[in-house]
């Protein structure tokens, strides 16, 4: 089976979509299958990254102009050409293929009918956006996501909701147990801060400002790339409070990181449910509109806090107070949501449908 992967990264997209088309990929390759990504290079892309993790990496067409989104839902934009265009890139690297899965806020229905006219293979969508879609597998591991929210305009799709289909590396899935029996002191918390690989915002300077002023301080992992815009600020921020603040800019285990943390502050996408599935209660700051209803269904489910980027500085600490307090059931909340073996589960699922 040759399985092919559309996905991009990029200063504007972020990271978050090719890290877990990698952890989905992992299983696919762990049970024979030849995998291909096929990604448009531009600033911030992760194609050396994926190529690194030892897949095949495509390389479609690099645009002569690049467009740069007029706000986070510009999602043309973050495609850089035209639907059609970007099909016929596709098809042109694309072959022997049997199954795409595509993870691209960018490419839509249209997409999705061109390259099934063309081939054979069926197409998998990964989505947390309830969109409109052509294909024959729809994932969303947004967490309370019912299936008929999709079948209402996908009905012929097979669809697979919820944070149980979350798509985390293996590692996370070896490590839930550990973190479900590992025994807690809360009288000496150790914060994990990550807004993600871009953070154009710069979130993570606003919240380190407002953590500064905490007596006492709690010890804090800042974890931010260097291919973030503001990269050279929070390490100057860092550096200066060294005491209290460790700085690291990429992290090969996640999960064994966040084993070493107790709380978290971070923005809700692909990771919150690496943090759920290790138990980590988090303040979460959406950093964009896709972003939101993830974030207001983990605080329905009381395993997670949100703040607004504006709510920082005045209401940050209060917030910390109030998940510390709130910890054990918040933890407790958390490991109910996930645990790590999403991607062994789709896979298992995708053969039972025969097309494995």
């Amino acid at each position: 089976m040759k399985v092919y992967f559309r996905v991009d990264a990029s200063v504007h997209i972020g990271s978050g979509h090719v890290v877990r088309c990698l952890s989905l990929a992992e299983v696919f390759k762990a049970n024979g299958h030849n995998v291909v990504f096929v990604m448009r290079p531009q600033l911030g892309d992760l194609c050396d990254y994926t190529r690194k993790r030892g897949f095949d990496v495509e390389h479609l067409p690099k645009p002569s102009e690049s467009m740069i989104p007029q706000s986070t839902a510009d999602y043309q934009a973050w495609l850089q050409v035209s639907e059609t265009t970007d099909a016929e890139d596709f098809l042109s690297v694309a072959t022997d293929v049997d199954l795409v899965v595509i993870d691209h806020y960018g490419i839509n229905t249209h997409w999705e009918k061109l390259v099934k006219s063309r081939t054979l293979c069926k197409v998998t969508a990964i989505d947390d956006l309830v969109r409109e879609h052509s294909c024959d597998l729809i994932i969303d591991q947004t967490v309370g996501r019912d299936a008929n929210e999709y079948l209402a305009t996908s009905p012929d799709s097979h669809v697979f909701t919820g944070a149980k289909y979350a798509l985390l590396k293996e590692q996370f899935s070896q490590l839930h147990p550990v973190a479900v029996a590992k025994e807690i002191d809360k009288q000496e918390h150790r914060l994990l801060l990550t807004m993600g690989g871009i953070d154009n915002p710069n979130a993570t300077l606003k919240v380190l400002h407002a953590l500064s002023h905490r007596e006492p301080v709690i010890q804090t992992t800042v974890l931010l790339s260097d291919k973030a815009p503001h990269f050279d600020s929070v390490t100057s921020f860092c550096g200066s409070h060294s005491d209290w603040l460790t700085h690291i800019p990429f992290c090969e285990d996640m999960a064994a990181l966040m084993l070493e943390h107790t709380i978290a502050i971070g923005a809700p996408g692909s990771t919150s449910w690496e943090r759920a599935c290790i138990g980590l209660p988090c303040i979460m700051i959406p950093l964009a509109d896709n972003q939101l209803q993830i974030c207001r269904n983990l605080v329905k489910k009381k395993a997670a806090m949100s703040l607004s980027l504006d709510e920082i500085a005045a209401q940050l600490n209060t917030k910390l107070d109030e998940l510390q307090h709130n910890f054990e059931s918040m933890r407790n909340n958390s490991f109910k949501l996930c645990d790590g073996k999403g991607c062994t589960r789709i896979v298992k699922k995708i053969s039972e449908l025969g097309w494995l």
